[in-house]
């Protein structure tokens, strides 16, 4: 499973920034901290790409990725926007 995860992590990381495709519920609070905070390094991912388990799983891989890279983390009520925005949406 976890080379599932890493395997998926490469290819949103890899995906061209004109493959975006909209994302629901797009003017929602947390839609906008999901698009804004999730889309600093990579492209934004479909919140249907994965499960919620899944999601939150990635959330803790991104967590470290952002302090790998030296950005600023994300505010306790950001991460819990976005966590919520990919609850309601996630497949």
């Amino acid at each position: 499973m976890r080379k599932f995860y890493l395997m998926l992590t490469i290819c949103m990381l890899a995906a061209p920034a004109h493959a975006t495709t909209p994302i629901p519920d797009a003017d929602s609070p947390q839609a906008k901290v999901y698009a804004e905070k999730c889309s600093i390094c990579h492209v934004l991912p479909h919140p249907k790409r994965l499960s919620f388990n899944g999601w939150k799983h990635m959330l803790t891989l991104m967590d470290q990725r952002i302090q790998e890279r030296g950005l600023s983390p994300l505010e306790p009520e950001e991460r819990k926007a976005i966590a919520a925005y990919l609850e309601r949406h996630a497949r």
